[in-house]
């Protein structure tokens, strides 16, 4: 009979990859949210005069 080689390791280069780039892909949309979010409005009366 032939035996299935059991080589169950942990999480291989493949899962370790997506879940890499599944976080990345959060972090970069959240960045975009907040990017969008905090939009600073410079006035006239608030631009610094340089002397």
């Amino acid at each position: 009979m032939n035996r299935m080689k059991n080589n169950e390791s942990g999480f291989s280069v493949i899962e370790l990859t997506l879940l890499l780039i599944i976080t990345l892909v959060i972090v970069a949309i959240g960045w975009l949210v907040y990017e969008n979010q905090h939009k600073t409005i410079i006035t006239p009366d608030k631009i610094p005069i340089q002397k």
